[in-house]
This record gives structure tokens, sequence and C-alpha cells, in this order.
């Protein structure tokens, strides 16, 4: 058994997200690594694989934080499911055990409404349940649990700082001239970890 004895925190962020500073600011003092990307799956993965640059680190949990919906975060969405969970289910060459932590690991899909269905009658199911699915634990082949987490309502805040909200609807802009967004299907109300639908691999 790999001595896994580094356990990583990341939060990787859209680029030129408004609150990166703050996410910058409050990572460190919470023990994560943060870091921005522009969306692609490559890019993720080179940067996370430079953190894992030992054969005792392992990844515990990986926040994504950016723009969202029931189908898509950042460039990850229903086509690009199948490429980022191959991507993702072989991390590090120098990681311990293809780079993921055990007994259990965590994705947080931190974009809005990525736990929801799109519409009522959509046949699709949400991103985060996606990417759980692609990531599917085999003891022969992907011997790791992997908790994908997405969002049940339009997000502020994130898992990493304990502080998000999710709301069923949202508005933005100045009435008469603001936008209203509707609620998803199995949208709610919600603060800190009630704000989670969480998609297992097993």
């Amino acid at each position: 058994m790999a001595n896994c004895s580094e356990q990583i925190k990341i939060i990787a962020m859209e680029k030129r997200m408004p609150d990166w500073d703050r996410v910058l600011t409050t990572a460190r003092g919470r023990g994560y690594f943060a870091f921005e990307f522009d969306g692609d799956i490559i890019d993720l993965i080179t940067k996370i694989r430079a953190l894992l640059d030992s054969p005792t680190k392992c990844l515990r949990i990986l926040e994504i934080d950016g723009h969202g919906t029931p189908l898509s975060c950042n460039g990850l969405d229903l086509s690009t499911v199948p490429i980022w969970g191959q991507q993702l289910m072989t991390l590090a060459p120098l990681g311990c055990a293809r780079g993921w932590c055990e007994p259990e690991c965590s994705i947080y899909l931190s974009g809005c409404n990525t736990g929801l269905s799109h519409i009522p009658m959509d046949p699709n199911t949400s991103v985060a349940q996606q990417l759980a699915e692609a990531m599917r634990f085999n003891p022969a082949t992907f011997n790791h649990h992997i908790t994908v987490y997405g969002s049940k309502g339009y997000l502020s805040g994130t898992n990493m700082n304990g502080d998000e909200v999710t709301e069923r609807e949202y508005s933005e802009g100045i009435w008469p001239f603001s936008t209203d967004h509707p609620a998803k299907k199995g949208a709610s109300d919600a603060t800190g970890s009630k704000c989670w639908l969480p998609y297992r691999n097993w």
C-alpha cells in the first residue's frame, strides 16, 4: 500500500472571477492550494499534477469554482464529461494511488445549479451526476470512492470557506431593468452543507 501521508486540498477557479482575491487570501489559512485555470481539463490536470509532486501526496478535495448551470461548470459540460472523468481518474504519475486519497474523496462543482436537472422534462442528469458516473468505481481499474457535489440553486460562496448559500430564484440588476432567473427543478434555498446534492461513483 502506498504511503499517502500528505493529503492535498485544492480550489481551482475560473480566470477573471470577481472573488479571486478573497479566495486566494483565505485558501492558505484553510489548508487549501488555490490557482486559476482557463476552464480546460488539460490546464487543470497540469496544475494539479504540479502539486502532487511526490509519491506520498494525494488529493482529498477538489473544488472547481466558476459559472455553472445544470449542464455545465466552467469547461466541463455534458459533451466533455467523459474526457474530464478519464483525466481525473489518473491524476499524477508521482502522486500515490493514482493521485487520489482514500477512503473517500470529494469534488465540488461550485457553480449555480450544478446538481439539478435542466428543466422538468429534460432526460439529462446534472453535470455533477454525469461526472460521478464517468469516474465509476471499479476495484480492478479505479479503486477510489469519489463523491461529486453539485449545488441545488443559484450559488454564492465556496465550500472551502463554509459560506455557501443557494437561492431557488435569482434576480440581477435594478428593477425595472432587472433580469429574473427562474428556479430549476429541485432547487432549494439553503446554507452550508445543505446547499449540496451528493453523487457517488459507487
